[in-house]
This record gives structure tokens, sequence and C-alpha cells, in this order.
């Protein structure tokens, strides 16, 4: 009499199943966390920037922009205990809403300077871009930290976090002035960068299919 292997399905609990446990799965989430701390201070830099070039004042538009996405990111942070399910599925959601908001961000400010020639309906305008992304940023990484966490213990988890999580902040001030910001522009920075979150999306949809095909 042959016994079967006992099945234990974690799909529903939102927990990963056993054949993603791999050194692989890890790579493609902490490559994600540095995708996408890239992506959010390259964001904050061209929302900075552009204000600058229009308002001028470039030491306060900086100031403002950083003061008010960090702060977007905290309230997103507070939000994201409220996230308890599904968590794969609801990170991706994200990345794509940080896409599109964030992709078009540089194109909106321009456009709403040149049609209301009014300084405080483009001040609104970019608050609440900014408000927008800082928020969905801030949901990010505690997400993506609790998904991680199904790996290994929470003192690794979150020092691979936080490690990769600056790491991609460095390389996102870095790569902003000196090659996005030179030769392509701040629009269609903008949209490159909407691209990786893009690919951040695909990257954990493509390593969570089966998970979120039985759920």
């Amino acid at each position: 009499m042959m016994i079967q292997p006992e099945h234990n399905d974690n799909s529903h609990q939102g927990f990963i199943s056993p054949h993603e446990t791999s050194k692989w799965a890890i790579f493609a989430l902490l490559f994600s966390v540095c995708l996408i701390a890239t992506c959010a201070i390259i964001y904050e830099l061209i929302i900075a920037t552009v204000s600058s070039y229009l308002l001028g004042n470039s030491i306060y538009q900086f100031s403002i922009t950083i003061g008010l996405f960090m702060s977007s990111m905290g309230f997103g942070s507070y939000l994201s205990r409220y996230f308890s399910r599904c968590l794969v599925s609801r990170f991706i959601l994200i990345e794509i809403a940080i896409a599109l908001i964030g992709g078009i961000s540089s194109a909106t400010l321009f456009n709403t300077y040149i049609f209301y020639e009014s300084a405080t309906v483009y001040l609104v305008v970019m608050f609440i871009l900014i408000a927008s992304i800082g928020t969905l940023v801030g949901l990010e990484i505690p997400i993506l930290t609790r998904i991680i966490g199904q790996y290994d213990s929470l003192r690794i988890t979150l020092s691979n976090v936080l490690a990769f999580d600056y790491i991609g902040a460095l390389i996102g001030s870095v790569i902003f002035p000196l090659i996005l910001l030179k030769y392509t522009g701040l629009i269609q920075s903008a949209f490159i960068i909407g691209l990786l979150n893009v690919f951040v999306a695909g990257l954990l949809l493509f390593q969570y299919w089966k998970s979120i095909e039985d759920r």
C-alpha cells in the first residue's frame, strides 16, 4: 500500500508554495527592492527638478518635494498594516499604479503649467502627484518585507531589505543627473522609470504566477 504524500496548501493563506522557496526567489525579491528604491528617488528628483525649472527657487522646491514625499511614504507604511492577504497580488497592483502615475508625472506638470499658467494650480497638482506616489511607495517596502520574511528570520530579512533599499536609492541619485537628465530629459525619464515599475510587477508575476493563479 502506497502512502500519498501530504499536500500542504498554503496559497489560500497568502503563503508561498514549497517549490517557490529558492535562491532565485530571494534574489528576485531583493532585486525588486533595489529597483523600487531607485524608481522612488528618481520620481522625487524629477518632480523637484521640473518645479525648479518652472517656478524657480530650487532649494525650496527640493525641500518641499522631499519633505512631502517622505511624509507620504510614512503614511503609506502605516496603511500597509491593513494589507494582510494576497500580498503579492496587491504589490503588483501597487507597482502598476506607481508606473501609471509616476510615468506621466513630468508631462502632467509641464502641461499643467502651460495650460493653466497659474502657480497655484501647478502647486495643487504637484502636491497631489507627490502625495499619491509617496503613499504608494510607502506601501511597497513593508509589503515586500513581509513577502521576503516568509523565507528567513526577521533579523536577516530586515538587514537585506534595508541594504538593498539604500543601494537602490544611491543608484537612482547617481543615474538621474549623470544619465537620465543628460540624455533622455525629464518627460522621457519619468516614462522610463515607469517602465521599471512595470518590470518589477512582471518579475513578481512571473515568480508567483502559480500561487496567484491558485487563489
